[in-house]
This record gives C-alpha cells, structure tokens and sequence, in this order.
C-alpha cells in the first residue's frame, strides 16, 4: 500500500472543485479519555488533548451515512507522531503507522516541507473505501496532542464536515439503573456505545425533562434505539417503540421509533419551540432478558443542524470521582495505561471514563495446541477502595470469544451495531466479573478474580505497566 503524507491540499485545489464536494454530517464521534474538550474540535480544526498521561487513546468518528472515503491524515500539535494504528468499519481495513516518513512536495518551500512532515501524516487508501467508522488509536503517544484530522472524498478532494452544534442545558430521567455513573440520562450524548442511558427496570412510562439554556427549534430527532454495545445487548434490553413529546406553549405530539440497529431519523409532526422538553416512553419493544429501557444516543435537529446537549462535566465529574477511589488504593498511575503480564498472553486497560479492555488466551488443547482468545470489553463499577484491600470492581459488558486473536477494544464501531454482518468465528455474550486490584509496587498490580464462576480463566495475575 503506497504511504504518503498529504500537506495543506485544500490550499492548492481549485475553489470549483472543493464548492462541488458534498459535505459530511458526523453526528458522533467519540474519545476514551476527555480533558476539557469534546473530540468533534478536530474535524474542525481545533486543538485537542486527552487526559495528561493518557496511553491508548483512541478517536472514533461515526459518518452519519456510509461515505466514499479514499484517505485521511492526521495532524500533531507538538512534533511527530508515534506508531499508531487506523481501524475502518472495525476490522475491514487495517493500517498500522510506523515513525517512518514518505514525503511528497506539493511546490512548498524545503524548510516549510520539513516543518509539516513532523506533525502532519496521512494516507491514500489503494481503492476508494466506503466507511461507516473510522477509528485512530494512538497508542503510546504521551504527551498527546492533535489539532486536526482530515478526511477525502473520491479523487482525494477534502470533505467539508459538518458536526452537531453543542449547546449548555440539563437532563434529567425520572429513573435510571444502578450504578447511575455508568447509565446517567448524559449518556446520551457522549458518542459512546459502551455507555447509554437506561432505566430502572421501567420499560414504559419514563422520562426525560430536557432544559435548554436559550430557546430551541427541534423539527427532528435521531435517536439510537436500544443498548448497541453489542447485537447480544441490543436485544437483551427493552427499545423504544413509542415516544410522546411534550414541552413549552402546549406541545405535544407522539411519534414511533423502529426497533433497528444504527441511527434512525425520527420526523416531528410539528416543529418543537422551547426550553423545555419532555420525552414519555408510551410503548416499548421488551428486551428478551431485561426489563430495563436503553436509549444509547440522542441528537436533536434544529431545521439547519443536528445539536446537542454538552456532556462534558458529566464525563469529567466520572473520571475525576475514579481517580480519587484509585488514589485511595495508592493505584492511580495504572488508570488510562496498559498493564499486560510478562510471560502468559493476558492485558488489561482501565480508563478513567469507567471503560476496561481485557485480553487473553486460554489452552483449548494442549495436544492440538488449540488456544481460545478471550477479549472482555465493557465499564467497571468501583465498589470499595482502600489502601490494603485495594480497589474491588465489577466488570461488566460483552465477552468475546474467538478462534484467532482479534483486538475488539470498540464497542460498536462499526460492526456491532452498524450491520448485520455476524462472524460466525466470534462468540458474543453478556458478562459480569468482581475482580480486586492491589498495589505491589509503582509498576506493578496484582490482580484477584473473586467470581465464583470466573468467566476471565484466571485465579491471581501480576500485571506491570508496558
């Protein structure tokens, strides 16, 4: 595949040819660790950071409809970037970066080219690609800074990109499942699959009080029905199926939302002019294990663009209260790092967004020399934490088992939920495990698994930082 960096080509196309590119709606994208501001800033140019420290951090950015996409790149605010590796619709096309720099002049002076080559990277794929997701993991580039990503259209031409307006106001649910950090109503706009809003086990009758801080016009909705995690989670949880409207000067109106994976469109019979704004779940399509109601993203339209309420100190109030427990337990330094064990196959990366990413390997058949990898991926709930006992946690999300090792650390970035394509070599289920986690020395953690019935096939693990 040929590498090569892409500098400043918006500079050097002609006006006709940029006006007649049809610009992008990216309604969602998402980051596993968030400082002050949302990732949506790069797709605009933006300045961005994730937590001070932060390894593995990755960027998903979700079109709103599949798009034709022949390449990217990728910008540094403070010199060249690391290895990192580029995942489009998942696992279709993969792409691992290395420091290595391909360069081609585009008539800029030799010292302004070397200035761009440290900071600016990017790729033309061989065959124009259509994307549903397109995610960047930026592995061990510490400290980390981007102030832009850039994606092109067929005939490599620049996509103008469109993204949610972000607007400041509350949401509040009349009920919400335990633990409420891991299923708060401003779930709903985080661009997160692994976390959603959902309901106490009350699948009809719920709802949501929005309050804008100024005056909205809402002609629209585009809802993510259901928890789409995972295809096992989406059906284990109740959907909406019927949904009332009410809210300032009179309004109110009832709309049907499709039981379906991905985004949907939702029209208002009439336009919505307000502050305030209640959604009542009337009906609801049951979930074949749960009764909890699961909504996983929520934009609004304003007739011009999609908009958002702004999750932002609710995402920073989560790391901030994990932080504080892990510190307790004297273990703060393995949050939003990679603790792997020296000699058997086994990973584990907790983030301060409540988020985990486990992986390892089980003997199948020693004769056979069969091995089975396991990959857990999900939230973790903090139930104590102490200097001596360390901190205890509950993992829970989908265990993914597999004949071939495949990293799945993406709930739902693009195969999951996007599609309906199922691999038939993957093995998905619902899965919770209570695990301890003790200090042993500034670099190392042991791990204890405190199920009964372990679904990781571990008793005790030392981990150290990578």
């Amino acid at each position: 595949m040929r590498t090569i960096l892409v500098i400043s080509i918006m500079m050097f196309l002609p006006i006709s040819a940029l006006a007649a590119t049809q610009s992008m709606e990216v309604s969602m994208v998402s980051a596993n660790s968030i400082d002050k501001d949302l990732p949506f800033k790069l797709l605009m140019g933006g300045k961005w950071r994730p937590e001070p420290g932060a390894e593995y951090v990755k960027i998903h950015i979700f079109p709103d409809k599949e798009t034709v996409l022949s390449g990217f790149e990728v910008e540094s605010c403070e010199g060249p970037l690391k290895a990192f590796d580029v995942y489009v619709n998942f696992d279709e096309v993969i792409l691992y970066r290395d420091m290595q720099v391909h360069q081609r002049s585009y008539g800029i002076n030799e010292e302004e080219l070397g200035r761009k080559l440290e900071k600016v990277e990017g790729e033309f794929f061989d065959n124009p690609t259509t994307v549903r997701s397109i995610t960047f993991n930026f592995e061990k580039n510490v400290p980390l800074c981007l102030s832009g990503i850039r994606l092109f259209g067929e005939g490599r031409i620049p996509i103008p990109i469109r993204v949610p307006r972000i607007v400041e106001g509350t949401a509040v649910a009349t009920s919400t499942l335990d633990p409420v950090m891991s299923y708060d109503v401003m779930n709903l706009f985080d661009s997160r699959f692994e976390y959603a809003w959902a309901s106490n086990k009350q699948p009809r009758g719920v709802e949501i009080k929005f309050s804008f801080s100024s005056e909205e016009m809402i002609t629209r909705l585009m809802i993510w029905n259901g928890y789409q995690r995972s295809d096992v989670h989406c059906q284990a949880n109740s959907r909406v199926k019927l949904l009332r409207l009410e809210g300032d000067n009179g309004y109110g109106e009832t709309v049907s939302v499709l039981d379906k994976m991905g985004a949907q469109i939702v029209e208002l019979p009439k336009p919505f002019r307000g502050s305030n704004l209640t959604l009542t779940v009337v009906d609801a399509y049951e979930g074949n294990k749960y009764k909890d109601l699961v909504i996983s993203e929520l934009r609004f339209f304003d007739g011009n663009q999609w908009f958002m309420l702004n999750p932002v100190s609710q995402l920073r109030k989560v790391a901030d209260h994990n932080r504080e427990q892990f510190e307790k337990a004297r273990i703060r330094n393995v949050l939003n790092r990679g603790l792997a064990h020296q000699d058997i196959q086994w990973e584990l990366r907790l983030r301060a967004d409540g988020s985990f990413y486990a992986n390892g390997i089980e003997r199948v058949s020693l004769e056979r020399r069969e091995n089975r990898y396991v990959v857990a991926l999900g939230n973790y709930e903090l139930l104590s934490s102490d200097p001596k006992g360390g901190v205890r946690l509950r993992l829970f999300g989908v265990l993914k088992e597999t004949v071939k090792f495949v990293e799945f650390d993406c709930n739902g970035c693009g195969r999951d939920c996007n599609t309906d394509k199922a691999d038939p070599n993957v093995k998905e289920r619902i899965f919770q495990q209570f695990v301890r986690l003790k200090r042993m020395d500034d670099n190392r953690v042991q791990i204890l698994n405190e199920s009964p019935s372990p679904k990781l096939k571990f008793k005790t693990l030392e981990l150290a930082r990578k």
